[in-house]
């Protein structure tokens, strides 16, 4: 096999894995912080608990970003 053309695909197979892995990570970051209870994507449904405003996992987003230091 030509090298040029292994190389071809073995980066067009980390590309497509690399892309599956961010659609994972995103769809499952957006049901995380979702407050649905009841979520139907395509395929794909699940019924779960909704976490409360007080947890951790929001003070994330109301706290300001640092200054950037020089």
């Amino acid at each position: 096999m030509d090298p040029v053309l292994s190389n071809f695909i073995i980066m067009l197979t980390a590309s497509c894995i690399g892309g599956v892995t961010a659609l994972i990570g995103a769809f499952s970051t957006c049901c995380i912080q979702s407050r649905c209870t009841h979520i139907k994507s395509g395929c794909v449904e699940c019924d779960r608990d909704v976490v409360d405003e007080d947890n951790a996992m929001y003070d994330n987003q109301k706290t300001a970003a640092p200054p950037n230091r020089v």
